[in-house]
């Protein structure tokens, strides 16, 4: 069902939902623009690509079109790809490392875990390796795994309550209305 939107809003996103006020707070910050047609297509899950997107513009607004400058940052990002100058500028400001043997994985979709990872490290680096220090900060979240100490920080930072009582959910898929809600509290102080 759509509506007609007032003149900031998204046609797929009503002020009745949950994410309605996230989802204005970034696009009016410049964040997002949706994701064609009027829409924002809230639904969908966000790719690795569209989250180096977000983030870059969170933190620094777009990079120059050509700011590849021809050079290809992974073997599966092309310099002329849409995101590339996104992704170049992720890995130069150390927030990703890749997927492993060389590429990025643009088309990924980002897990909860790799979303605490992505906006703890653009928000202030990594947390000392023992962060958690043998607590988990979620029953979900062993003390030993890659991202416990990110995802310590985010619940410390405020940004996440997990996804039920107790759990984080760390190898769910984020779709774009919860993305929306992490970037509005990480980058725009929203609650």
């Amino acid at each position: 069902v759509t509506f007609t939107p007032d003149e900031e809003g998204f046609s797929d996103v009503p002020p009745s939902s949950w994410a309605y006020d996230y989802i204005q707070a970034i696009r009016d910050e410049g964040i997002t623009g949706g994701c064609g047609n009027g829409n924002y297509c809230p639904k969908d899950f966000v790719t690795r690509e569209q989250m180096a997107a977000f983030l870059i513009r969170a933190i620094l607004g777009d990079p120059d079109e050509d700011y590849c400058n021809g050079v290809d940052p992974f073997l599966d990002v092309a310099a002329e790809a849409w995101s590339c100058p996104h992704i170049k500028t992720m890995v130069e400001l150390n927030i990703t490392g890749g997927c492993g043997q060389g590429n990025y994985c643009p088309q990924g979709l980002v897990t909860r875990e790799q979303m605490a990872v992505f906006i703890v490290r653009a928000l202030e680096g990594d947390p000392s390796a023992n962060y958690c220090n043998g607590v988990a900060p979620f029953d979900d979240v062993s003390p030993s795994s890659w991202s416990c100490g990110h995802i310590k920080r985010l619940v410390e930072m405020g940004i996440t309550q997990g996804c039920s009582s107790g759990s984080y959910c760390p190898g769910n898929e984020v779709n774009r209305e919860q993305m929306a809600a992490f970037l509005a509290r990480a980058f725009l102080g929203m609650e």
